[in-house]
């Protein structure tokens, strides 16, 4: 079984080039990673990441394509 990582929001922040603020401006519009909390730290999964990750490169396509 592996173990995978999870990421605090600044921690997630910071490896995703985006800042603090524009984290909770995607998470006011549901566009921001799902999360989960151990007592009351908020984190991000590997799993959680990717799946944001494809769904902004699947809004780009989509995009381009109706471009």
């Amino acid at each position: 079984m592996s173990v995978e990582q999870s990421y605090t929001i600044d921690q997630w922040c910071k490896n995703r080039k985006v800042s603090r603020a524009m984290f909770y401006v995607l998470d006011q519009r549901n566009q921001a990673p799902r999360t989960h909390f151990v007592g009351k730290k908020r984190l991000i999964s590997d799993q959680a990441d990717r799946d944001w990750l494809r769904a902004r490169e699947d809004e780009a396509e989509e995009a381009n394509t109706a471009a």
